[in-house]
């Protein structure tokens, strides 16, 4: 489908429809079209995304779209695929477009949104052998910006508990598997730890909620400046042996 004008309701009457496919289960599909569009917006639609023919992994996994001028500029996608997913969303943030492209041969996000009136670009990637999500966001505004950023843990079942704690001036969220064996201080847990650090900018504030599940901290973003969180994940669990109740594997992660 394509369109000149952005909609994201499924208000048919702003786009038109320039190929269908059905009954497709191939992992790559090329398709060439009748004659040449030119639109602002282009949008693939699916609207079948489950299969109910018990067949495995019935969901549609979309990776990769490429769009060519002319037809049947290549004769097969077999081969690499490194490259690009053009995931752009048009959309509006506070007072201005947001955008967000996953790039798969970098392995990371980016993505430019407005808080207010100002506009911040943010890169996103996890490193190479570490438990560690980094964000790096820049502003483009001429204007200094206060941030909240929260760290949280899911909260939705009694019998994983979770908690915050506060740690050489850093804060923890942490959330636990369930104990089985209550009456037992050796019964196998595991628990997740995260905390977020924040590099190129001084935590003005920070706060433990009370509701044991998430803490906040407030850093100013200055104009045209840079700053980075960090976000460690943490962890670990061991269980013990019945016959001697000796401690199995390595010791948690701190």
């Amino acid at each position: 489908m394509w369109s000149d004008e952005y909609n994201e309701e499924t208000d048919s009457s702003l786009w038109t429809t320039v190929d269908t496919v059905e009954g497709n289960a191939a992992g790559t599909t090329l398709r060439s079209l009748d004659q040449t569009y030119e639109a602002k917006y282009v949008r693939i639609w699916v609207d079948k995304p489950v299969q109910d023919d018990n067949e495995a992994d019935p969901r549609v996994r979309m990776g990769r779209f490429e769009f060519y001028a002319e037809q049947d500029p290549v004769t097969s996608i077999d081969g690499d695929r490194s490259g690009v997913y053009e995931g752009s969303t048009p959309g509006t943030g506070s007072n201005g477009p947001f955008s967000e492209t996953m790039n798969l041969d970098t392995a990371d996000v980016d993505t430019s949104i407005y808080f207010g009136d100002k506009e911040v670009d943010i890169n996103t990637w996890t490193a190479e052998g570490k438990n560690l999500l980094i964000q790096e966001m820049t502003s483009r505004s001429e204007e200094d910006l206060d941030l909240e950023i929260s760290t949280w843990v899911k909260n939705d079942n009694g019998q994983y508990p979770t908690d915050v704690t506060e740690k050489d001036g850093q804060i923890y969220v942490t959330r636990q598997t369930a104990k089985k064996d209550t009456g037992n201080e050796k019964s196998y847990v595991s628990e997740a730890a995260l905390t977020t650090y924040v590099v190129g900018a001084d935590v003005e504030e920070q706060k433990a909620n009370e509701d044991g599940t998430s803490a906040e901290q407030y850093v100013t973003l200055p104009a045209g400046g840079t700053v980075y969180l960090v976000t460690a994940v943490g962890g670990g669990g061991q269980t013990y042996k019945a016959s001697d109740m000796s401690l199995i594997g390595d010791d948690p992660v701190q």
